[in-house]
């Protein structure tokens, strides 16, 4: 068995489809952006889940959403792209599928004030604050460790 973690944007909304013995299953495709030989390409994974979990959350799945895949590589195919290159595209049976956090949302983006630093302390909160329950060392001595 061979399996592996991706992270990539959905190519175009997950469907959920009929499968052949009447089970459902999502099916979507992910783009996942690399770097090689000089240049950026962006290798083509096709997913398939069939866990209750993605069958539910296939309607969040949609175009350009950047999720993480963990699954089995079953197959790769070849094709051809616009260009008439040869292209390859994985085939991923996925165990488990999340989505990942691209960043901060647009209010956070706005606001000069959300900047990830803790609030100010007020005199009031720093006089409230209670002393330590112990008294630390004031040695001289910073190797004052007994082994």
């Amino acid at each position: 068995m061979f399996t592996g973690n991706f992270i990539g944007r959905v190519g175009k909304d997950a469907e959920i489809v009929k499968g052949v013995n009447g089970g459902e299953f999502v099916s979507m495709d992910l783009a996942e952006n690399y770097y090689a030989k000089g240049e950026n390409r962006t290798r083509w994974i096709r997913v398939r889940c069939s866990t209750p979990r993605a069958l539910k959350m296939a309607k969040y799945w949609t175009k350009g959403r950047q999720l993480e895949v963990v699954g089995e590589l079953v197959n790769i195919s070849i094709y051809e792209d616009k260009q008439g290159k040869p292209q390859y595209q994985m085939i991923v049976n996925a165990f488990r599928v999340e989505f990942v956090n691209s960043g901060k949302k647009k209010d956070e983006q706005e606001s000069p004030q959300n900047n990830n630093q803790p609030a100010p302390v007020s005199e009031a909160e720093r006089q409230a604050t209670p002393a330590m329950p112990f008294e630390a060392p004031t040695s001289d001595n910073a190797d004052d460790l007994p082994f």
